[in-house]
């Protein structure tokens, strides 16, 4: 797997210029990691020698069962129980785990949905703030674009009349937030943090493909202006 060679190659340069720093400690380094950092932190974990890893949500560690018995550190996991892509099938990473003896704990939040830390989401928190300011990129933002943020860990209950059963995930949509996630699940087949997708307003429909974190403001840009071209 190309991608997975390219991942574990990285994974060993930034362990190699920590190795380097004076102001590590070489024997004491541990990765974390959302959503598909997750999946590179259990990566990194199987890899190269962390004291401790931890996985928020990481989509496609179940692609990577085969790793388990390679883990150095003890790992921490976390999952939202109303996760629509993330499902306990997915998660049988733990039992491999177990089964070859590693040392790891699980933690399923039951009432939280994928991204649950969304607010708080580093990625997200990030474009906002070193990309969307960039004076070449807010422009497009303010005179262009009708900006509309949906959180998926938005707790607010929905109305009984406008809660329903998701024909996506087949679960209870009970709160905002879970409502958010079953329209990116359902409608995007994604469960990413961030996600953008620019839309025409008049159809609705996808004027290009959807975007996640991009730290790149003229690539940002390049996305922002071919949505623009394609309306």
């Amino acid at each position: 797997m190309p991608l997975l060679k390219g991942l574990t190659a990285d994974l060993e340069a930034a362990y190699q210029f920590l190795q380097q720093q004076d102001n590590v400690i070489g024997d004491k380094i541990g990765s974390i990691g959302f959503c598909l950092g997750g999946r590179v932190s259990f990566l990194a974990n199987s890899v190269l020698p962390m004291v401790a890893a931890i996985s928020y949500y990481g989509g496609g560690i179940d692609q990577l069962i085969d790793e388990a018995p390679n883990l150095h550190g003890a790992h921490l996991f976390y999952w939202g129980g109303l996760d629509l892509h993330i499902t306990s099938d997915k998660i049988e990473v733990v039992n491999a785990l177990k089964n070859a003896g590693k040392d790891y704990t699980n933690v399923v939040i039951s009432h939280a949905d994928h991204g649950f830390n969304w607010h708080a989401c580093v990625n997200c928190r990030k474009m906002e703030a070193t990309v969307w300011p960039n004076k070449s990129v807010f422009p497009v933002f303010r005179d262009s674009y009708v900006l509309i943020q949906l959180y998926t860990d938005d707790k607010t209950e929905l109305e009984k009349a406008a809660q329903y059963s998701s024909s996506f995930s087949h679960k209870d949509i009970t709160s905002m937030g879970s409502l958010n996630s079953d329209i990116e699940a359902s409608r995007f087949n994604s469960n990413s943090q961030p996600f953008y997708v620019l839309l025409n307003p008049h159809t609705e429909g996808i004027l290009v493909p959807p975007l996640g974190a991009d730290y790149d403001p003229g690539s940002y840009l390049f996305y922002l202006k071919s949505g623009l071209n394609e309306y």
